[in-house]
């Protein structure tokens, strides 16, 4: 699962806890939205920042040369 799909989760589940509160007239569609919008935003702010420090080179996996793709090898 890469971050682009977790991101996607996560506001799915937002969206889908929000749809109750917008069911018994508690917030409007547009409030949850903005609510959904802001959380979301955040987040890829935070992780921004982590990914882009030293600790958090971590938790992003390092190329391996099997990775590497068949026309980028240099021939024999």
């Amino acid at each position: 699962m890469n971050w682009d799909q977790i991101y996607s989760l996560i506001r799915n589940v937002l969206l889908a806890l929000g749809a109750g509160l917008v069911a018994k007239g508690t917030l409007s569609a547009d409030t949850l939205s903005a609510i959904v919008g802001g959380i979301v935003g955040v987040i890829s702010v935070v992780l921004s920042q982590v990914f882009h420090s030293d600790q958090g080179q971590s938790l992003v996996p390092a190329a391996s040369a099997s990775a590497t793709p068949a026309a980028a090898k240099p021939t024999p």
